[in-house]
């Protein structure tokens, strides 16, 4: 055997491919930090985004430049996720903030929309059983392929419902569709009979009776009778209607000879400087009586003065002339 330094082989310290595996030195940490790119940024499952990891055998780099060119679409679900997404919602309800606890890939928004989805086609496979057990009642097959067209219609996230009974139920069921499809033709004859007359026109039974036992030329009399009737009535109605616009008028031009002027037509709520002195005028000879302020002016009501009290107050001092004011009524009590 050989001894010694010269006869010894120096191997380097590492020898692999770059990149290869994950460099970090905390490899799980890696992958997770991969999955939640995976998941927030392009949409991935973590079950897709480990696929994608194997797929390049846990090349993190190929994995994630690759990711782009597999985007799924966002409102794919699994049938297993369907069926997590229903025994969730039959114990939690609405209460989507904690549906999203059992499917943590998907977000709030991808529930709520899946779930109006999954209530419309709930709706539709009821209105097609309801169909299909109507439509069984023509001929002894119909049953059998109503159950075909809703097992058809059903979606995969949603689970059959069962009914107590089974076949027994749906037996009754076609009966019952069996006894309405009979009585169809009576309830269509006694709505014949009971439709109404037009809007505005009134029938009377007797008086018709009568007409049709007095016979034709009887019954022209008659109803010429009502023509003239109805003729005298609408020229009465024209007649009486004229009297009370006259009355009407005439009421109204006495009713105005006592009106005092209306002041509101004038009103505006822009301040002129002729407006601003009668204003100020107006504060010292009344005081704090808005009201016949507003009646001095003319032009502006209670509360454009009380406005112009507190908006003005410092610029015309008004606290001065309210003071001298407040002397003189002093002095004359």
């Amino acid at each position: 055997m050989r001894m010694g330094r010269e006869y010894q082989a120096v191997p380097p310290s590492l020898v692999g491919r770059p990149g290869s595996r994950c460099q970090s030195p905390d490899r799980a940490l890696c992958v997770a930090n991969f999955v939640d790119l995976a998941r927030d940024r392009f949409g991935y499952t973590t079950e897709q985004a480990l696929g994608m990891l194997y797929w390049h055998k846990h090349n993190v780099e190929l994995a994630t430049a690759d990711l782009p060119n597999f985007i799924p679409y966002p409102d794919e679900w699994t049938n297993e996720e369907k069926v997590v997404f229903d025994q969730a919602f039959s114990f939690q309800g609405k209460q989507f903030h904690k549906i999203i606890h059992a499917l943590p890939d998907k977000t709030v928004p991808h529930l709520v929309k899946y779930y109006y989805q999954w209530k419309k086609n709930r709706a539709k496979t009821s209105l097609i059983e309801r169909r299909g057990g109507q439509g069984g009642s023509g001929n002894g097959q119909g049953g059998q392929g109503g159950d075909d067209e809703t097992g058809s219609e059903c979606s995969d996230g949603e689970l059959p419902e069962l009914r107590p009974g089974g076949r027994r139920v749906r037996q009754k069921q076609q009966q019952s569709a069996t006894q309405k499809a009979n009585k169809q033709p009576s309830s269509q004859q006694q709505q014949h009979h009971k439709r109404k007359l037009p809007r505005g026109i009134f029938l009377d039974y007797d008086a018709l009776l009568s007409m049709s036992a007095q016979g034709a030329g009887r019954a022209s009399v008659v109803v010429d009778a009502l023509d003239a009737q109805l003729a005298s009535a609408r020229s009465r109605v024209r007649r009486n209607r004229a009297q009370l616009t006259q009355r009407w008028e005439s009421l109204l031009s006495e009713i105005q000879a006592y009106q005092e002027p209306d002041a509101e037509g004038q009103i505006s709520y822009k301040w002129t400087d002729e407006e601003l002195l009668l204003a100020v005028q107006g504060v010292r000879r009344y005081g704090k009586d808005f009201r016949s302020i507003a009646q001095l002016i003319g032009s502006k009501t209670e509360n454009h003065v009380r406005y112009f009290f507190a908006q003005y107050r410092s610029k015309f001092g008004l606290d001065s002339v309210l003071a001298e004011y407040n002397r003189e009524s002093a002095g004359k009590q």
